[in-house]
């Protein structure tokens, strides 16, 4: 199943365009990787697809549907979202925090439970379980907003297929848990979870993307298999730099020096 279909849909809620022309698809179980500077349009194609901005023209349908045409809390039980910053100032537990994320199904406590301890063991916070959220650092905040996120569409059951959201998911995180997190990350996509992701790590994006879509002034500039929108070309289009691409030498994916 098309977990997205995008056909040249356009975005404008304020006046110029934020988007202009994007056109992809990605099935169930698949992974996109969204790359490009700041004020690309990366942030507007996560808020376009979890309706947050409305698609002026083109076609735009998720999960086999048209976007509009879903309810509030469909949508929470289908499709979980990690925005690039997460407020929340109130006193709750690390617990309480990661169970926000099942709200939207009604699986039971012994199986939100089982849930609970499988996100906090995918993403190290189960020794912060009792610690209050607000007097953690910044990347123990992050790793406890990824798994809300996880818990969300945690389990194939809650409905299949599943949308993972996630914009700069590893910022703020050290080097072992944000392959903690890349591993999470490609066990969802084997159960059938589509996942897409903005990140300013062309490497991470690299290794764990199915298709990448690079973005410049809301311009759709490449789409396609890391191989072939990881390229000198796009780089210099994009970003204005010149790197080197070479194929890593375990997964011979594309990896990126700059140089």
């Amino acid at each position: 199943m098309k977990a997205i279909q995008m056909n040249n849909v356009n975005a404008a809620p304020w006046g110029p365009a934020l988007l202009e022309n994007i056109s992809l698809e990605l099935d169930a179980g698949e992974a996109l990787g969204i790359i490009g500077p700041n004020g690309a349009g990366k942030t507007s194609l996560l808020q376009l697809l979890t309706g947050d901005i409305a698609a002026c023209g083109g076609e735009l349908i998720v999960l086999g549907r048209e976007l509009a045409e879903w309810k509030t809390h469909e949508r929470a039980q289908t499709m979980a979202v990690l925005p690039q910053l997460s407020l929340l100032n109130f006193p709750y537990s690390v617990e309480e925090v990661i169970l926000l994320g099942r709200t939207p199904h009604s699986s039971g406590r012994k199986e939100d439970q089982a849930i609970l301890q499988e996100v906090m063991q995918a993403t190290d916070t189960h020794r912060l379980a009792d610690r209050i959220y607000t007097q953690l650092s910044g990347g123990e905040k992050q790793r406890v907003q990824l798994a809300r996120v996880f818990a969300q569409i945690w389990r194939s059951a809650d409905d299949s297929p599943r949308l993972l959201l996630l914009d700069e998911p590893t910022a703020a995180l050290d080097l072992a848990h944000q392959q903690l997190v890349m591993e999470t990350l490609r066990a969802l996509a084997a159960s059938g979870c589509a996942i897409v992701m903005v990140a300013h790590d062309f490497n991470l994006i690299a290794a764990v993307s199915d298709q990448i879509t690079a973005l410049s002034a809301g311009r759709q500039i490449a789409q396609g298999p890391p191989e072939t929108v990881l390229t000198p070309e796009v780089f210099r289009e994009v970003f204005s730099i010149d790197v080197t691409i070479m194929a890593h030498p375990k997964t011979h994916r594309p990896l990126v020096i700059s140089l």
